[in-house]
């Protein structure tokens, strides 16, 4: 799962591995969770695939629905 998160602009810093993982926070700052994102690939498939796999999207409000997603994912694994 990945947790996009909003911040202030003035709190980003460098990019941590150019981006593709991440940002790093120049100065403490608050963080409001925006959405989820889950990939429709198990585990073993996700590590298999070199390329970027889609990930399936989540408002904020469907917390529960992306962790319902994962635990069915991983029961069906």
């Amino acid at each position: 799962m990945v947790i996009a998160l909003d911040v202030p602009d003035a709190a980003i810093g460098d990019a941590a591995d150019g981006g593709a993982f991440g940002v790093l926070l120049g100065t403490p700052a608050s963080a409001r969770i925006a959405s989820f994102h889950v990939t429709e690939l198990d585990a073993a498939a996700a590590e298999a695939d070199d390329t970027d796999p889609a990930l399936l999207w989540f408002d904020v409000v469907e917390a529960r629905e992306a962790l319902a997603y994962l635990d069915g994912a991983e029961a069906a694994g």
